[in-house]
């Protein structure tokens, strides 16, 4: 969790979140991810999410494989989570972030949400990432193609490193994109060296109608 004045909810934000959470389950030992979510492009289905899945890959030696919902059928255990938390929220009045941080850590009773409060210092600049390691996004080794709204599972694996595998259907095979060549160009990039820049240098102003509100 975050507030208004640490960082937006763009997809640089809910990459950090998913990079802090998958390097905090890689010392405590796992290999393999699995994550499902809607489709919504700002913030699960873009380049910035694909090539930070990529650079973790290779810089831990895992598996990540992201499954997208059919539209229509995204209910998932968040929905069941937030209708937990406003249900809380509307039995204690609350007036600053950390309360909300509060509210979340007890909201649930037989099994508390684990909270993790992230500063701007947290927040990666993960569009820059993707600019720097990402060549091709347009077609896949077969050189067909490519159409990202139509991608129901995607994964990155250090077996394949600069590599997404993704498929179309939950049933077919794998198909190939090879993010460093395009054509006849392709570009030299060390994912397990590259150094990541920060999104934010100081707090976000708020807006008016929110420190009214």
């Amino acid at each position: 969790m975050w507030y208004e004045s640490v960082g937006k909810r763009g997809s640089s934000e809910i990459g950090s979140c998913l990079m802090r959470f998958i390097d905090l389950k890689v010392h405590e030992g796992t290999r393999e991810f699995s994550f499902y979510s809607d489709n919504c492009a700002g913030q699960n289905r873009n380049k910035c999410i694909f090539s930070t899945y990529s650079l973790l890959a290779q810089k831990h030696n895992i598996v990540i494989r992201h499954t997208f919902l059919e539209k229509g059928h995204t209910q998932t255990e968040g929905d069941s989570m937030h209708s937990v938390i406003e249900r809380a929220s509307k039995l204690i009045p609350l007036f600053t972030p950390d309360q909300w941080y509060t509210l979340v850590r007890t909201a649930k009773r037989s099994k508390p949400y684990v909270v993790t409060e992230m500063g701007k210092e947290d927040f990666f600049d993960l569009k820059a990432l993707a600019k720097d390691t990402i060549l091709n996004w347009d077609r896949d080794v077969e050189n067909e193609k490519v159409s990202i709204n139509k991608i129901r599972i995607l994964e990155a694996t250090f077996r394949f490193p600069n590599k997404i595998l993704f498929k179309y259907d939950y049933n077919e095979p794998f198909r190939t994109i090879d993010l460093l060549t395009k054509g006849r160009r392709t570009i030299d990039v060390d994912l397990k060296n590259i150094q990541l820049k920060q999104c934010y240098k100081g707090a976000i102003p708020i807006s008016k109608k929110s420190s009214n509100s």
